[in-house]
């Protein structure tokens, strides 16, 4: 993965021989940050399985470009200040979401893969360039 604000990359293999690697989760846990804060949550794994899913959908390398995982209030509280569209109870407020895009695919072709999952949350921001999923609640926007 890349993240596009930090321009970090990381290479972690969190799931090996039928069980999550905790050394690879925690590592994951630090990169997915609140960029903005430094502040660190336990990313649900679900959330990261709903990508590897995704990539596997669609063909596309095991490669995330990484927007937004993790976000303390206080960030949250900023984006909503200048931002519409920002929710109140994010599901990045607890580790539950993650905004991505995968490079060299179509942003379509990526939303329509996590829509089939019908695993929790996805949306479409097209005019931003990534797709937001998360473990919560089976639901959709954006088009």
């Amino acid at each position: 993965m890349k993240h596009l604000h930090t321009d970090e990359t990381i290479s972690a293999t969190y799931w090996r021989n039928g069980k999550y690697d905790l050394g690879a989760w925690t590592e994951l846990n630090q990169f997915l940050r609140d960029w903005r804060t430094d502040d660190v949550i336990h990313i649900d794994m679900r959330t990261l399985d709903m990508i590897h899913r995704v990539c596997d959908k669609i063909g596309a390398p095991k490669s995330a470009e990484i927007f937004c995982g993790y976000r303390s209030a206080k960030t949250n509280r900023m984006l909503r200040s200048k931002a519409s569209g920002v929710a109140k109870k994010s599901f990045h407020l607890v580790g539950q979401a993650i905004d991505f895009r995968l490079p060299n695919q179509s942003l379509r072709k990526t939303h329509r893969a996590a829509l089939s999952l019908k695993a929790g949350g996805v949306g479409l921001y097209s005019r931003s360039s990534f797709i937001h999923i998360d473990s919560g609640p089976v639901r959709d926007w954006g088009r």
